[in-house]
């Protein structure tokens, strides 16, 4: 004899996503189905448990009903929902399976909408007094099966009508998705559709700009820019924490410091480049719709090899993984005051020239040379001491051109200054804050009266105090002063009036190096400086400097004109 069924009920309600939670739909959910219990006078044990889940995956709430009623068996006996849509979009399969596990467990599922009808034992079995499964009939089986197919293929049908459009927008560079951090989604006009890029973010970009930029720069252990970051107050991007059901949010996460580990994903992030590189991709690099925070060289720079995007004439993009890049110019030169030029390049092959003094019949020749797969290049230390002195001599400027050079590099060390006056604004802040925590902790030690508590607020002060002299000390750091920018200009100034007193230096062979670095486009071979055709940087250029002034445009940030062959 069956017993007689309990009139308490667990219920659930179920959206795809938050957005839908502005429209009223889970509130709508949750009245239908209370009203519908009254109605019947069944009790709900729980209230009506809601969540928001999407996709053909079983539900989070379904698991944790199934729990408790087994853990109080006999106790429920209905489950009620919305309909069957808003109980699974897996298909009918799923959803015959999921009514099944609570016919099992004696429950018997109903829905607001009237589809679910009571399965009977068929009426010739009732007579017999008998009842198997196969003789177990649903009226509403054929409806319960197309309302959960239409479930299902409603579900396909826009997945089917997004996520095509959406891998193409990502293969033409656009933004789908949450941004990185340092970048906010921008919605822009392209025709007369809007597409979605990503945009610095004016609270957070500087931060991984400026980690990008150090470690490209080679001159600080990982360690060190770690350190400096986190000076500068960086700290990661907090985020909801939201309970299983994804209904309510349970606080926040707090920001962590960075560390080497960090670091490196952070360099590695191909967005920052302005590349667009993922699984719709194909893991093959698309030019951005968007500027990333640094250049695709001064990214591969921060990477050292470990990936690298090349870069082709027409504009195509490879990434490459443990790239093998060319080894830095006088990795393994011996600088000797003997032969100050090596940095001056083999005519034939473009490497640096060596220096040795080759001796015949008891005399010693001093010369540089190079034979590096091709026939043997020489020349008399002599003989290159006087083109190198030569072609400096030759060099004159205008004394007007001073007054030139001038205005265009105050120009840069302007623009220089404005990002560190960024920086030290950053840092102030972070002082301030830190100022401000002290202050509470300060307050808290005063009203408090046990002994373990002062002596854990004490030991946090300290602590406190510690970050404050750190953070003060390194935002005194970051500044370029009137002085420094006065002190560029003079050693500027110098090399315009006296280029062969300002350029030579045969005692100190690295800073020989340091100066054709500063002063020619990349280091000259023999044959240019003895012709006189080496390229020198911009600010040393005559023709590029004036095309800059003369162009309005875009002597705003006195950068010359794209396509000058004057210069590099």
């Amino acid at each position: 004899m069956k017993r007689e069924r309990p009139q308490t009920a667990l219920a659930s309600g179920r959206l795809s996503s938050h957005q839908q939670i502005a429209g009223g739909s889970l509130d709508n959910q949750v009245n239908i189905i209370t009203s519908y219990a009254e109605r019947k006078g069944i009790v709900l044990l729980r209230g009506v448990d809601v969540e928001i889940a999407s996709g053909a995956k079983r539900r989070p709430v379904y698991d944790e009903h199934i729990q408790y009623i087994k853990e109080h068996p006999g106790e429920v006996g209905y489950y009620i929902i919305y309909n069957i849509q808003r109980f699974s979009r897996a298909g009918y399969t799923e959803y015959k399976k999921m009514k099944e596990e609570l016919s099992a467990l004696d429950v018997l599922l109903i829905d607001t909408t009237g589809v679910i009808q009571d399965s009977h034992n068929m009426g010739e079995m009732i007579e017999l007094g008998f009842e198997y499964e196969w003789s177990i009939e649903s009226p509403s089986e054929a409806a319960e099966m197309e309302a959960a197919e239409d479930a299902r293929r409603g579900r396909i049908s826009i997945l089917q009508t997004t996520i095509p459009k959406q891998i193409k927008y990502v293969g033409q560079g656009y933004q789908v998705g949450c941004p990185d951090d340092g970048f906010i989604n921008q919605r822009i006009q392209v025709g007369k559709q809007l597409r979605y890029i990503m945009a610095p973010d004016p609270e957070r970009a500087h931060f991984f700009k400026k980690a990008i930029e150090l470690r490209a720069e080679c001159r600080l252990t990982d360690k060190e820019i770690v350190g400096h970051m986190n000076e500068m107050g960086f700290k990661t991007k907090t985020r909801k924490k939201w309970n299983k059901r994804k209904t309510e949010i349970l606080g926040h996460t707090t920001g962590i410091k960075m560390d080497v580990k960090l670091l490196q994903k952070i360099c590695q992030r191909f967005s920052y480049a302005g590349v667009v590189c993922e699984s719709w991709t194909h893991n093959k690099p698309v030019k951005a719709k968007w500027n990333g925070l640094v250049s695709i060289e001064t990214w591969n720079k921060a990477n050292r090899g470990k990936v690298y995007i090349k870069q082709y004439p027409d504009d195509s993009l490879e990434v490459l993984y443990d790239y093998k890049t060319e080894k830095p110019v006088f990795q393994r030169l011996r600088y000797t005051p003997e032969y100050p030029f090596k940095c001056v390049m083999c005519p034939e092959c473009g490497e640096p020239l060596k220096g040795s003094a080759p001796t015949s019949r008891g005399n010693k020749y001093p010369q540089y040379h190079c034979a590096r797969g091709h026939k043997n290049f020489y020349v008399h230390r002599k003989q290159m001491d006087q083109t190198v002195e030569q072609f400096l001599s030759d060099v004159e400027y205008h004394p007007d051109y001073l007054k030139v050079v001038e205005e265009v590099l105050v120009r840069r060390l302007r623009q220089k200054q404005s990002d560190i006056v960024q920086e030290s604004k950053t840092l102030d802040e972070r002082v301030a804050l830190l100022k401000t925590e002290k202050n509470s902790f300060l307050k808290t030690l005063i009203a408090t009266e046990s002994d373990m508590v002062r002596k854990m607020i004490e030991e946090q002060l300290e602590e406190k105090e510690v970050e404050i002299k750190q953070a003060e000390s390194f935002r005194f750091t970051a500044d370029l002063s009137e002085a420094d920018v006065k002190e560029l200009i003079g050693y500027a100034r110098k090399i315009v009036e006296s280029p062969k007193k300002a350029l030579i230096n045969k005692d100190n062979p690295l800073l020989q190096e340091q100066l054709f670095r500063l002063f020619f486009a990349g280091f000259p071979t023999y044959e240019e400086l003895a012709s006189g055709t080496a390229k020198k940087r911009f600010l040393f250029n005559r023709n590029c400097i004036v095309e800059t002034l003369q162009n309005d445009e875009e002597s705003q940030d006195g950068r010359h004109r794209r396509g000058c062959s004057n210069c590099v």
